[in-house]
């Protein structure tokens, strides 16, 4: 029902109601539970200098993912936003490396873009910068001064709160279209998919990658043609125009 006003945020007042509902019938399910309420300490950690390769081999599979998802996020969100000005990719990783410098300052976690809380943003309304900024700074603030009311939430509320997110941003019609036009593609789109379902993000995402570029292979000559008759019109279209002017 709330889902119908954008103004409204449905998804922070279903999950207060069922906190409430839950906590006032004392149902004994898992809760979130305590959280800290201060952030720990900056510091700059210290590694040996024989460990730096075997962390190398670890982090370099890790920040490729956070790379791919935060891109792979901001392509989706151009889409939903049907914004006329693309997102700077090279700006986006600049952004991440230096979010993640930051919070490994603080122990924190690897931090990346997100399609489920970045699509509910866009979702409710928000378009700027302006959003995320907001979105961040509330977020800190709920969890430094509201950490006792957040501890109630159950799991099972906010597992469906995802399932929803998630099925709202799949994209079922780009499925049916590749299926009829390319199914390697559908293929690739499938495989990612189950990967991601499944918990094999990684494995999901390299066997769709593998498939895509394979295809893109056999039928280099029917894409580098389809490119150049793209071009040519693009051009035509420019020419067309400058004449106009």
């Amino acid at each position: 029902t709330f889902a119908k006003y954008k103004r409204v945020p449905a998804a922070i007042l279903g999950i207060a109601i069922i906190t409430f509902v839950s906590t006032y019938l004392h149902w004994d399910i898992e809760r979130v539970g305590a959280i800290p309420t201060s952030l720990p300490p900056a510091s700059f950690p210290l590694i040996p200098d024989e460990e730096w390769l075997a962390l190398l081999t670890k982090v370099a599979p890790l920040g490729l993912l956070a790379a791919v998802e935060s891109l792979l996020t901001a392509r989706v969100l151009d889409r939903m936003t049907a914004t006329q000005k693309p997102h700077n990719s090279s700006l986006e990783l600049f952004g991440q490396g230096i979010a993640n410098i930051a919070v490994g300052l603080f122990s924190g976690m690897p931090v990346t873009g997100v399609i489920a809380r970045s699509g509910v943003n866009v979702q409710s309304g928000g378009r700027t910068r302006l959003a995320s900024l907001v979105h961040a700074v509330i977020l800190l603030l709920s969890v430094l001064y509201l950490g006792r009311f957040i501890a109630t939430v159950p799991i099972a509320a906010l597992a469906g709160l995802l399932c929803v997110i998630g099925y709202r941003l799949i994209e079922l019609h780009t499925l049916v279209e590749l299926s009829k036009r390319e199914r390697a593609e559908a293929a690739a789109f499938v495989v990612a998919a189950l990967g991601t379902v499944s918990g094999h993000l990684m494995t999901g995402l390299a066997l769709g990658l593998v498939i895509h570029f394979a295809n893109r292979y056999l039928h280099r000559h029917e894409v580098a043609a389809k490119e150049q008759l793209v071009s040519s019109r693009a051009k035509g279209v420019r020419a067309v125009l400058k004449r106009e002017h």
